[in-house]
């Protein structure tokens, strides 16, 4: 009786260990790619839906054509020439004096400066005759010579003289001399008192603070400025000891001729 009641259960057994191996081959089947698996454990494919392309149409857009605005911009104003910024003209502080003048007509063993007679600008006489001077350029003038003041010395260049009247005295009112030359137009007065070149009725005009060969013309105007001598070029040499030109005008005429 005890056999015969286990046999329904070992039947049993038998179909569950049966069915277990042929999951295990259904499995490994799958597993090598023998079995194809069922739809509900493959993978889905997923479809790619192609979005639809819009095809390009000839639609002109319109460009906008560039507009010419004119602007008015003011020219500039014209710029006025620089203003020639004047140089100052070196005077010595001493300006040929000294402790003891020197009496510069001691040392008139110089050489005589070359001139020439410029031309003059005054109208001729109704008789087509040249004008008549009341001064003149006096015997062995111009004459070169060192600078007599020791403070200066090579330091600059001048022009100096005399104007004289026919008795030899000096001339110191009422009169002056006009010097013009590279880049110069000034006047020189007479003095009235001893200077470094002996006694009174000397002018000296400083042209330069250096040595140069710089060319001046002088003459001498009335106290109206009006030309009363022949005019006379005189010229430097860059020497320190000829650095001032003495230049004396003494009276050929009278002063209503």
């Amino acid at each position: 009786m005890k056999n015969a009641s286990a046999t329904p259960y070992n039947a049993i057994s038998l179909v569950f260990v049966g069915l277990t191996v042929f999951m295990f081959l259904c499995v490994l089947g799958m597993l090598i790619h023998i079995i194809q698996p069922p739809g509900f454990l493959s993978k889905q494919a997923v479809a790619m839906v192609p979005t639809q392309l819009l095809a390009p149409t000839d639609t002109i857009t319109p460009t906008s054509s560039a507009t010419f605005t004119a602007t008015h911009t003011p020219l500039p104003s014209p710029t006025p020439p620089p203003t020639a910024t004047p140089t100052s003209t070196f005077t010595p502080t001493s300006q040929f004096t000294s402790t003891s003048p020197v009496q510069f007509t001691a040392t008139f063993t110089n050489t005589p400066v070359p001139t020439t007679e410029a031309g003059t600008t005054a109208a001729p006489t109704s008789a087509g005759t040249a004008p008549v001077y009341t001064f003149a350029v006096a015997p062995n003038f111009p004459q070169s010579a060192p600078n007599p003041d020791p403070v200066t010395g090579c330091k600059l260049q001048a022009i100096a003289g005399q104007i004289l009247n026919a008795a030899d005295v000096p001339v110191t009112t009422n009169i002056q001399v006009f010097i013009a030359g590279s880049g110069i137009k000034k006047l020189a007065n007479p003095t009235t008192f001893n200077s470094a070149f002996g006694g009174a009725g000397f002018w000296v005009l400083v042209v330069g603070n250096t040595l140069n060969t710089n060319k001046y013309t002088v003459e001498v105007l009335d106290a109206k400025q009006k030309q009363v001598s022949v005019p006379v070029d005189v010229q430097f040499t860059n020497d320190c000891k000829n650095n001032v030109i003495i230049v004396t005008f003494k009276q050929v005429a009278s002063a209503n001729s």
